[in-house]
């Protein structure tokens, strides 16, 4: 793979990465405030949503990234799947539709 072909393949990888996350953060976000879940519908799309614009934000090489870069990423990705995981895990997730 020549340089360029590297370069555009990881800024597919990169937008891969972050539109992966924009659609489950999205989709989660639906199925909680359709079943009336505020607060971790407000919690999913926030949490998700910043994950995703920050990575948005990130060198598209990740050996490019500071370790400071790298380190903050995975405290928002935790933070979005930790809310993500708080929907799942309630009783009844999917919810049935009206």
């Amino acid at each position: 793979m020549n340089g360029a072909d590297a370069e555009v393949k990881l800024l597919l990888d990169k937008a891969q990465s972050f539109t992966g996350r924009e659609i489950t953060t999205l989709q989660e976000w639906l199925i909680a405030a359709n079943a009336n879940l505020l607060g971790t519908a407000s919690r999913i799309l926030s949490t998700g949503l910043l994950a995703e614009h920050f990575e948005s934000l990130l060198p598209e090489d990740p050996t490019a990234r500071t370790q400071a870069m790298t380190d903050a990423l995975a405290v928002l990705r935790t933070d979005a799947d930790a809310a993500v995981a708080s929907l799942t895990s309630t009783p009844g997730y999917p919810f049935a539709g009206p």
